[in-house]
């Protein structure tokens, strides 16, 4: 059987991680999945396809290159597990906290609101 409306196309294809799951339950090592996607550029039109994922264990003597993002270069230093763990770290804590102070900011607000509008209502109701 031929294929029907056959064409010759051009494009490229490169392979990033879309996705990195952290675990760190109590007990196990922590560890990172990294999952990729491999995206096609055909003829001006992009599509993303799984690709494969792979495992990292945290080792805390690990250390590692650090790359520049935007082209892969090395950069000359590195780093190690133990930092990564921190600043993964103090991220997790500086949106913690965050939230927290948006949550009670807000729950400061509603407090607010429904004090008035018991003071209002009970202004209503003492008018005669």
């Amino acid at each position: 059987m031929n294929n029907y409306k056959q064409t010759a196309v051009s494009g490229d294809s490169y392979e990033r991680a879309f996705r990195i799951i952290v675990e760190n339950k109590k007990g196990d090592t922590p560890h990172m999945t990294f999952q990729n996607e491999m995206l096609l550029n055909v003829n001006g039109t992009e599509q993303h396809l799984d690709a494969d994922s792979f495992t990292s264990y945290f080792d805390p003597a690990a250390t590692f290159p650090l790359i520049n993002p935007m082209d892969d270069s090395p950069l000359g230093q590195t780093g190690s597990d133990i930092q990564f763990q921190v600043l993964l770290y103090s991220k997790y804590v500086d949106a913690r906290n965050k939230r927290d102070a948006a949550k009670a900011e807000a729950a400061a607000k509603e407090a607010a609101y429904a004090a008035q509008v018991i003071l209002d209502a009970q202004a209503a109701a003492a008018t005669p």
